[in-house]
């Protein structure tokens, strides 16, 4: 496996942050990270001359919508969403030409509240 560049953007009511992890070999290492206010997307990537992996997770994993404007904001980095694909909420919202893969993760939250507490009743 080549190393891989990936680009988190998870826009949850708590928080917004972006951040940008490069993967080799099924390690990752954090680049960067910062607050959404503060760093546009298409300015915090543009150095890395595309993206191979762009994830959606808190509101751009509930909102076409938002999904849409992103991705029109990052198509200079390879990014080209499938309109039906996008409106179904599917879990590959990319089309098949589109030199980075999006994808949108739909977080188990109660299996990670679970896990947290056994941690802490248990550990």
């Amino acid at each position: 496996m080549t190393s891989r560049t990936i680009f988190c953007l998870n826009c949850g009511s708590s928080s917004r942050k972006i951040a940008l992890y490069q993967v080799d070999k099924g390690s990752e290492k954090l680049l960067a990270e910062g607050a959404v206010e503060r760093i546009p997307p298409e300015k915090f990537a543009a150095a890395l001359e595309g993206l191979d992996l762009l994830v959606f997770t808190g509101i751009g994993e509930r909102s076409a919508v938002v999904r849409e404007a992103i991705g029109r904001g990052l198509a200079h980095l390879g990014v080209n969403l499938d309109i039906n694909r996008n409106t179904a909420s599917a879990d590959t919202v990319s089309t098949e030409g589109s030199r980075c893969l999006v994808r949108v993760i739909r977080p188990n939250e109660d299996l990670m509240v679970a896990r947290h507490t056994y941690e802490v009743l248990f550990a």
